[in-house]
């Protein structure tokens, strides 16, 4: 399935099965961490002397992971999209079907050609 289903770095796309999950535990990895920044600066704000430099600091961690949780989920919610619409990519059989069907119209179509071809041949040589 990894050789099927890719998707890129920026958008999704060109990024193999294994390294979206790879992306997605990050993902996790990062709430965990952001969580554990909040617990960390409500801890601190908390206390009796509150050492506001080091709240201010775990509250910009907070923010940086969770700006970072987003856009990787946001990534893979895109891509998700993408491939819920039938837009076209590797993993999907959609846009191969639709060039299959119009191949087959196409073959139809020069089928027909011919067959009106060779009857208008057979009359001219009738008439002749």
């Amino acid at each position: 399935m990894e050789g099927n289903d890719q998707m890129s770095r920026g958008d999704g796309f060109n990024m193999t099965f294994s390294e979206r999950l790879s992306r997605l535990d990050e993902a996790e990895r990062n709430i965990v961490q952001m969580m554990q920044c909040a617990g960390q600066c409500l801890a601190e704000v908390s206390k009796d002397k509150t050492a506001s430099r080091q709240a201010e600091n775990q509250a910009i961690e907070f923010l940086r992971k969770l700006a970072l949780a987003e856009r990787m989920i946001d990534e893979q919610l895109n891509y998700l999209g993408d491939v819920g619409v039938g837009a076209a990519h590797e993993g999907s059989s959609y846009s191969q079907l639709r060039y299959k069907l119009m191949a087959e119209e196409k073959v139809a179509w020069l089928r027909d050609q011919i067959v009106k071809f060779r009857a208008q041949r057979s009359s001219d040589e009738g008439s002749a």
